[in-house]
């Protein structure tokens, strides 16, 4: 008899270890649960499990294999901020840096401020191509051809850029810029005319930049076909500016592509090729800029189309690498030279310091208050980092 009792005593000794040993067990997996559901009680947007990385054993066990062999990150208490999504096949790892918090765009709007020496913006690869096929105005006038958007700039009255395509058999098929006649001051007392769009900004990851500048790529090309129409009122003075690269502040970009004043033959424009730098040199006060015209009176017929062919490495005064400038117009070389052109692109001797990419734009700009009536039509506008790809 007492043998029998024994062993029952036995049994329900270890009956009671075997559920203690089960409730101390369970017990975890409770407390998470009530969690669980307090903590997505009070963040109804969360939507992923707080048990990662407190009970993985207990996971893996009592949920599914697909479930369990996934990868959550552990909570944190600080509120998650919203992180750029970069694609590693759109934007290579090697220019995504310093863009954290920061919107990314194709060539995005022009920046609140001019971005510190090292960061930029990632965007996609070159080449970049704009033509009448594939370009689109967008209502706030920014243009979008194959899949990128660039952005427009607009000073005083212009007309409204257009695309003309060529399935309307239009011998001017292309980007549009026109600017009629003007008087006075205009309404934003800025007193130009200005319509261009921008390939390139200076904040852009694949904007021309200086050697030592870590984005920095080497050479860089810009190909386009331009026309000026028959219809096109001789140039009064300053100058037209119809392709730029600007460094940022209220300079004058550091190159410029312009139509003289005041031409002989009311057919003919004459075009000159104007660079700036600062000099900081004997007498010449740091900031004061030295601009140099490298190339003055080529003629440009009226109502002919020109295919140019920009290679361009800018270098300011004092960097590691001279810079570059070679022009081809119609596959016939106009110019090729080596000096310094572009500003510091930090503070020098007290003066504002100026980004360290460049802006690359084409379209018109022009002083306001003329009795001219200007159109340049623009076609197959390409940038790249090799002369081949924009050639055509």
């Amino acid at each position: 008899m007492t043998n029998f009792k024994n062993r029952i005593n036995l049994k329900l000794l270890s009956l009671f270890a075997s559920s203690t040993a089960l409730s101390l067990l369970l017990m975890p997996l409770v407390n998470g649960l009530t969690s669980a559901i307090q903590y997505s009680a009070f963040n109804p947007g969360f939507d992923r499990s707080p048990f990662e990385g407190v009970y993985p054993k207990i996971l893996h066990f009592a949920t599914s294999e697909a479930f369990a062999n996934s990868r959550l990150p552990q909570i944190s208490n600080k509120s998650p901020q919203k992180s750029p999504r970069i694609s590693s096949k759109t934007y290579p790892s090697s220019k995504t840096r310093s863009v954290a918090n920061r919107k990314i765009r194709p060539t995005g709007g022009k920046s609140s401020q001019l971005l510190a020496r090292n960061t930029c913006i990632p965007s996609p690869p070159l080449p970049r191509i704009i033509d009448s096929e594939s370009a689109v105005i967008n209502p706030d006038l920014s243009l979008t051809a194959r899949g990128i958007t660039y952005t427009y700039g607009k000073k005083g009255n212009p007309n409204l850029p257009q695309v003309n395509r060529p399935n309307l058999k239009l011998a001017d098929h292309g980007i549009d810029y026109r600017v009629n006649s003007t008087f006075g001051m205009p309404g934003d007392g800025t007193g130009s005319d200005k319509s261009m769009h921008n390939l390139i900004l200076t904040d852009d990851c694949n904007a021309p930049r200086f050697a030592g500048d870590p984005n920095f790529q080497g050479n860089y090309f810009v190909g386009f076909s331009m026309k000026l129409m028959p219809d096109f009122n001789n140039v009064q003075n300053p100058s037209l500016l119809f392709f730029q690269f600007w460094q940022g502040g209220e300079q004058h970009p550091p190159l410029s592509f312009e139509l003289q004043p005041y031409a002989p033959d009311v057919n003919v424009q004459r075009m000159r090729i104007r660079t700036i730098n600062k000099t900081g040199l004997g007498s010449t006060p740091a900031c004061q800029s030295r601009e140099q015209f490298l190339l003055q009176d080529y003629p440009l017929q009226l109502g002919q189309w020109y295919r140019f062919v920009v290679q361009a490495r800018p270098s300011y005064l004092g960097s590691s690498q001279t810079g570059l400038l070679k022009v081809w117009v119609n596959d016939t070389p106009i110019l090729s030279w080596k000096g310094y052109w572009g500003y510091i692109p930090r503070p020098m001797n007290g003066c504002p310091s100026d980004a360290s990419g460049m802006t690359i734009s084409l379209g018109i700009y022009r002083a306001y208050n003329q009795n001219r009536q200007q159109n340049i039509v623009f076609e197959n506008i390409k940038y790249a980092t090799q002369r081949h790809q924009v050639a055509r």
